[in-house]
């Protein structure tokens, strides 16, 4: 066998000369190959990756075609994900994407020989995905630990807003990826590159070949953009979505030159998107125009009695929550007309806050919409007038100086408490010309208390105990959810793993909208060793390792919201008990984490007392050692068991 480096860089060089192009001498050596030598831990790597947008012209104007080659070796069964293509394509009203065509072949070893498996287009399964889209799916034959597929396929669009994007960067390791745009000069495209400063290829050349078009003729630019060993993307905890750091470009139309001699400008500015929204998009601010007569007649229909004028937001807030239902679509557009919103009491989350938005104004608050984009989908780059940034709206509500954001989707949500969804750096203001950009994140704890009893039975082999929680902020608002679901599940999860036997249990599913509350009492069985008895004053509600395992950190570290845990126990010593050991105080303190742990006897009782809080909602990687610290202190001190004697 050749040496690995040679064998890839060989690989390599034919990748170069012609993605695709197979013989089995090549196929041979791939199957041969037992690991990626940068990497040896990797399931599988992408060998080369080559894509090609161009365009022709059709019977109905420009199209776009976007053929995509890229060929992958398994070592083991880690990564046969990779065998599951997903195609996505967009339709719109009268015009809609195509796979133009697919095929795949698998190559293995048996006894020596190459074996092939092909799958063809035909066998693709198609799948609605989101609004205007669809998904062509399929598991490629053959596949298993050892294999090398190839998978070609070619999707063509009447879209000419929508240029593909190219991703570089996957969650095993790529040995060359290229992407080809052939740009012609009547549509203009700006690009972003993410998750690197620079690639190893950006290149442009003018073709020398002219294309008729009536009486006209134009060439082409052929942009080229070039990555080389790529390594894995091995996404930490707590990260927003993988698409903010993984490898990639972003394009979208900025400019139309049309036939006619005149220049249309797609993106601009900031203020200029905004206004367009406003004046000329019939899905977001003709919705609100047309929003208009159903706020009217809501609030002359209803009679909303309020102290306050906060206390006014917070009715009407409340009001659009009981009455219409989200979807669970997210765009930044409504996906209903008003009458059929008004008529259905449903829609997407845009439709819903943007009639908040106009029912708070017919109201006399100043409300305006806030466009953004969900964690999932990515964060928003300012410098770049991206329309695609957006997926989701939401509304922004001045009163007496004081700005709340409110997402009247959320219906277990307190009236100014937005979901963790959207939650996400930054929102955009559409307010006509005018570029103001809203913070979606705050400092304010989120909180839960903890509250334990304990007293050991006369059988001396077990404690009865009784827990209490009372949860606030997004605590709250994630067990509503949670328990709302699945009412079994939240104490099959929740309650169930606390005790060894539980006696009952009450969830407190009235309470007010900032809390959500509940009980439960059971036995705990401790650790025994002949007359000595230990026991973990809060059971395992807390962190038993640490979740930050890596000595190093590239990527933030986003908990979405700033928490405060406190925890209280009280362990009732037996009449004749020695306390062996006490668990030892501990104190930390400073503007990023705060824990504190003191315990002591008082009386015939342990009272153990401890908090621990996260002070922001995000730590740059240069904070992580310290919080790294800050988890091992925590479970270290927060785990100890008090131990005593029985007599």
């Amino acid at each position: 066998m050749k040496p690995i480096r040679f064998l890839l860089m060989s690989l390599l060089l034919c990748s170069l000369q012609l993605a695709g192009q197979t013989t089995e001498s090549k196929v041979r050596e791939l199957l041969d190959l037992q690991s990626y030598e940068n990497d040896k831990e990797a399931g599988a790597l992408i060998v080369y990756d080559y894509g090609v947008s161009d365009f022709f012209q059709g019977e109905s104007g420009f199209y776009t075609k976007f053929t995509r080659k890229f060929r992958v070796k398994f070592f083991n069964d880690s990564n046969l994900d990779y065998s599951e293509i997903s195609i996505p394509v967009y339709f719109g009203e009268r015009k809609v994407e195509e796979i133009e065509d697919f095929k795949a072949v698998v190559y293995n070893l048996k006894n020596g020989v190459i074996e092939q498996v092909r799958t063809d287009k035909n066998e693709l399964l198609k799948e609605k995905h989101l609004k205007n889209w669809y998904n062509y799916k399929v598991a490629v034959a053959g596949v298993k630990a050892g294999s090398v597929m190839d998978v070609e396929y070619t999707v063509v669009s009447p879209f000419i807003y929508q240029l593909n994007d190219w991703q570089f960067q996957y969650t095993i390791p790529v040995l060359y990826s290229e992407y080809l745009v052939y740009m012609i000069p009547f549509y203009l495209y700006s690009y972003i590159i993410k998750g690197t400063s620079q690639l190893d290829e950006l290149s442009s050349e003018l073709q020398r070949d002219k294309y008729p078009i009536l009486n006209l003729e134009y060439q082409k630019t052929r942009y080229k953009f070039v990555k080389k060993n790529i390594p894995a993307f091995y996404g930490d905890e707590f990260i927003t979505s993988p698409n903010d750091y993984l490898i990639s470009l972003d394009f979208q139309l900025a400019e139309i030159n049309h036939l006619e001699g005149y220049n249309e400008k797609i993106t601009t500015t900031w203020p200029k998107f905004t206004e367009e929204l406003i004046k000329e998009t019939s899905d977001f601010g003709g919705y609100i125009r047309g929003s208009k007569k159903l706020a009217k007649e809501t609030l002359k229909e209803n009679q909303f009695v309020y102290s306050t004028k906060l206390d006014y937001l917070e009715k009407l807030v409340d009001y659009v929550k009981a009455n219409y239902d989200w979807n669970q679509y997210s765009s930044c557009l409504a996906d209903v007309k008003p009458g059929e919103f008004a008529r259905t009491k449903k829609g997407n989350v845009t439709a819903i806050n943007l009639f908040l938005v106009t029912l708070l104004r017919e109201a006399g608050f100043t409300a305006e919409p806030v466009i953004l984009s969900t964690r999932n989908n990515g964060k928003i780059y300012t410098k770049y007038p991206f329309a695609h940034y957006f997926n989701y709206t939401i509304a922004v509500v001045n009163v007496d100086g004081t700005n709340y954001l409110i997402d009247a989707s959320e219906k277990h949500s307190y009236f100014d408490q937005i979901p963790q969804r959207a939650i996400n750096e930054i929102g955009l203001v559409v307010a006509k010309g005018e570029e103001n950009w809203v913070n979606l994140t705050s400092n304010n704890f989120s909180t839960d208390l903890n509250t334990f009893y304990y007293k050991l039975n006369n059988e001396t082999d077990s404690f009865s105990c009784t827990y209490n929680c009372k949860e606030a902020g997004y605590f709250a608002l994630n067990s509503k959810n949670e328990y709302k679901d699945d009412p079994e599940k939240f104490i099959k999860d929740n309650i169930t793993p606390l005790f060894d036997e539980v006696y009952n249990s009450n969830v407190m599913v009235n309470d007010t909208l900032r809390f959500f509350r509940y009980t439960a009492a059971g036995s705990v069985i401790p650790t025994r060793i002949d007359k000595y008895i230990s026991i973990k004053p809060f059971l395992n509600t807390v962190y038993a390792s640490s979740p930050f395992k890596m000595k190093e950190r590239a990527y933030p570290v986003d908990f979405i919201y700033a928490r405060k845990r406190m925890f209280s126990a009280q362990i009732l010593l037996p009449e004749g008990a020695t306390l062996v050991k006490l668990p030892e105080n501990f104190e930390m303190e400073n503007e990023f984490f705060g824990l504190k742990y003191n315990a002591a006897l008082r009386g015939n009782a342990v009272v153990v007392e401890a908090e621990y809080s996260l002070k922001k909602p995000v730590y740059a990687p240069s904070l992580y050692p310290g919080l790294r610290n800050f988890f091992d202190n925590m479970i270290k001190y927060f785990n100890q068991s008090v131990e005593f004697e029985l007599k």
